[in-house]
């Protein structure tokens, strides 16, 4: 009932697209892209700080992230079983929720680019360690504008380097990972001892909370709902896939840097590389750092063009930025968003903010767009109640909600730590941003400049599927 009075109340301004055919991208491409996603410079970057919080406990505090992650994202997992998406969250948010909820999300996701620029941040750092001839800044800087060029040349590029590029990255950690474990030699399972929990539950949650948000990332998956063969098959498939290999991953490199190098060296260091120096030959070494955390990091930010695009495209089309923001390139990418995309990507790096500063503010900033969508999945049982009772998973309304308030308490506690550590402009910038948003939601809404055309298809019936394919 509550759906269909909103559809009433804004019948003027929201109508639903067709749905378009099945795109290209199939389970492994998907899998690949969200791998590519979730691993990356948190993975790479963050180990030492997170470590000063716990000690050796570190690698006990990235499984703690991972199944914390999990439990802040299956709202999402779960939706995408439901319905394909087209227009990222602010598609979702027009459908489910309505025009207000869409506009919200829609300009927070203005301020994504904010954690992709720690993600290049760190890329300039290893690229630094190998060739010291230029200051990390500088790589920093050449690579956003590489990776800007790259993602202007269309999709068919992005799925193969996507490919080709996450299983490096997979095959490096494997064999990195298992070397390393062979060669721990410092005391991270003696739990009684003076350097693990060093923080006590304090530091331990502190380590987990930092690390959180490196675990997350495989939900933008979502977003290829469009490009999917079979969205709501592939897509919640994809994610979970990436479960064991980030756990794998996670909690082994933590063991790796942790076991393999004296204390010291490891905790609060910026990157990886003490245990990788120590562990590996020159030569290796050099083959590690380029298919281990340089893969991990290009495979995270080669899809954040991707992932604004989404929904900035559908944005600008339905009457929420203006209409010259969207012109194609010979590729059919938005070349003019991108260029944006890249001006706040560059903004935090010649600021000289560091990677935990960068992932804190970005904490901080997304908790609006977060609540919005684990609202959205809240609702969703009552907004498709017959595609959700074909939900892969089996979830009922009751288990669903109790998921969308686990997840939701999830969020806050991120949000209430990342709170405690910004700076007091932070809380005037993000005051200031809502009031704006709400102001021209209301603006455009009122006065009826927007026409919301959403993207948003529930999964069919098997019958009724392949009696539309034959059509």
């Amino acid at each position: 009932m509550k759906s269909n009075s909103m559809e009433e109340r804004y019948k003027d301004i929201i109508s639903k697209a067709p749905e378009p055919k099945p795109g290209p991208l199939t389970l492994s491409g998907l899998f690949s892209i969200a791998l590519g996603c979730v691993v990356g410079s948190g993975l790479v970057t963050l180990i030492g700080p997170a470590m000063a919080y716990t000690g050796y406990s570190v690698w006990l505090a990235y499984f703690a992230a991972v199944v914390m992650g999990l439990v802040m994202t299956l709202p999402i997992v779960i939706t995408s079983s439901v319905v394909r998406v087209s227009g990222a969250y602010y598609s979702l948010a027009s459908d489910i929720c309505g025009p207000r909820f869409s506009g919200v999300i829609e300009y927070a996701q203005v301020l994504t680019p904010v954690l992709y620029a720690g993600f290049y941040q760190a890329l300039g750092m290893y690229i630094n360690q190998l060739f010291p001839q230029f200051s990390a800044k500088t790589y920093t800087v050449a690579c956003i504008l590489i990776m800007l060029a790259i993602n202007l040349l269309g999709m068919k590029p992005f799925e193969k380097i996507s490919k080709v590029m996450a299983a490096i990255l997979l095959g490096t950690m494997v064999l990195y990972v298992v070397w390393g474990l062979v060669h721990v030699d410092q005391p991270i399972f003696n739990f009684g001892g003076d350097k693990m929990f060093t923080g006590g539950v304090g530091g331990f949650a502190q380590a987990t909370l930092l690390l959180v948000t490196s675990c997350q990332a495989y939900y933008t998956t979502l977003y290829y709902g469009k490009d999917a063969k079979n969205a709501t098959r592939d897509i919640p498939k994809a994610m979970l896939l990436t479960l064991p290999c980030i756990i794998f991953m996670y909690s082994g490199l933590a063991m790796v840097t942790a076991g393999t190098v004296p204390f010291e060296e490891a905790s609060g260091a910026a990157t990886i590389l003490p245990a990788a120096r120590n562990l590996l030959p020159s030569v290796l070494y050099v083959l590690f750092v380029i298919g281990g955390p340089l893969m991990a990091i290009i495979t995270t930010v080669n899809p954040g063009f991707n992932n604004i695009r989404y929904g900035v495209e559908q944005a600008t089309i339905d009457g929420w930025f203006p209409k010259g923001l969207i012109r194609h390139n010979r590729w059919k990418m938005p070349w003019i968003v991108y260029l944006i995309y890249t001006a706040i990507l560059l903004l935090p790096n010649l600021l000289g903010l560091n990677i935990v500063m960068i992932t804190n503010i970005y904490q901080f900033l997304s908790y609006i767009t977060n609540m919005t969508v684990v609202f959205c999945a809240f609702r969703l049982p009552s907004r498709y109640p017959e595609a959700f009772k074909r939900n892969i998973f089996h979830v009922s309304k009751p288990v669903m909600y109790v998921i969308c308030l686990l997840s939701a308490a999830a969020y806050t506690i991120v949000f209430i730590k990342a709170a405690l550590n910004i700076s007091p402009i932070c809380y005037v910038i993000a005051i200031v941003f809502i009031i704006v948003v709400m102001i021209a939601s209301s603006y455009l809404i009122k006065n009826k400049k927007l026409h919301i055309v959403t993207s948003v298809w529930p999964s069919q019936d098997p019958a009724e599927a392949k009696g539309s394919e034959g059509k």
